[in-house]
């Protein structure tokens, strides 16, 4: 970690381990007298360590990537907020539309990355149907979708994060909306209110 310390300085406390994740061996919050940081890791040698530098170059809340000691660490903004609720009713709902707004936005990054088509090619006919360039998390589990005030922010874009059409996350999210209880109908209605859904669907 003396790496670390030119960004986010000498650490002064560190709370226990906390939960990396599928894919983390380390996950702590680090207080520093420049503010807190949250460091997550795998070993170097570990079968995923690769993940580690995907997220280092997609994920936006990053202050710094230290590979020293035989660990592979990232250390990010800490981010205070509790996981999003899909639940019929949740005033999350609007925060998660504006975030997956956002996220249309942006093109594939100019960096290796699977793409959509490449990963449905084993569970589809058809995985063309999956072709495009848009960044694309496409693992919206609740704990990947922080509520910090007014905003929802996305995070752990280590394993799943591809490149396709845009569609795809809103239609993962409306998956994940049935699960927790919206009808078919309702849960679509959601999606539509991201643009790259309602282009999808008009287009169909």
């Amino acid at each position: 970690m003396s790496d670390a310390r030119p960004s986010c300085g000498p650490a002064a406390k560190t709370d226990g381990n906390l939960s990396g994740g599928l894919n983390g061996e380390i996950a702590v919050r680090v207080r520093t007298p420049g503010g807190t940081v949250f460091v997550k890791g795998l070993r170097q040698e570990h079968e995923r360590a690769w993940t580690q530098q995907r997220e280092a170059d997609v994920a936006p809340a990053l202050l710094r990537h230290v590979q020293e000691a035989g660990w592979d660490l990232l250390a990010f903004e800490d981010i205070v907020g509790r996981q999003a609720v899909y639940v019929p009713g949740s005033d999350d709902h609007p925060l998660v539309v504006d975030v997956m707004t956002r996220l249309g936005e942006h093109q594939k990054p100019d960096i290796v990355m699977r793409s959509v088509p490449d990963r449905m090619k084993n569970h589809s006919p058809t995985p063309e149907l999956f072709a495009g360039y848009m960044l694309l998390h496409t693992d919206w589990f609740p704990t990947n979708v922080l509520i910090a005030q007014d905003r929802a922010v996305l995070v752990d874009w280590a394993l799943e994060t591809s490149y396709g059409a845009g569609w795809i996350d809103p239609a993962l999210w409306a998956v994940w909306l049935i699960r927790e209880g919206h009808t078919p109908p309702k849960a679509e209605r959601w999606a539509f209110q991201v643009p790259a859904w309602a282009t999808y669907r008009r287009m169909v």
